[in-house]
């Protein structure tokens, strides 16, 4: 559960944080260097492939960890070394 909330705050943070960029940069940057407005238009349908990508990439990044800690006593597992 926690990788999956941490993988939709950092879909929404990269989602977000790319679309503004490309809107400032292809707005401002890119008119100058080509002469011409370079517009910015993506799917919905791409943005929520994005997101469900990473939040099941994150998700499957948590198998692991968890799986190795399944294995551990609870008693070794709070124990401070």
């Amino acid at each position: 559960m926690h990788s999956a909330i941490i993988g939709v705050l950092g879909v929404a943070f990269a989602v977000t944080t790319g679309l503004a960029l490309a809107t400032l940069w292809g707005g401002s940057t890119m008119e100058a260097v080509l002469g011409w407005p370079v517009g910015v238009s993506l799917p919905l349908r791409t943005i929520l492939g994005t997101v469900i990508l990473g939040i099941l990439v994150c998700a499957i990044a948590a198998i692991p960890p968890a799986r190795c800690a399944m294995q551990l006593a609870p008693a070794d597992g709070l124990r401070c070394d």
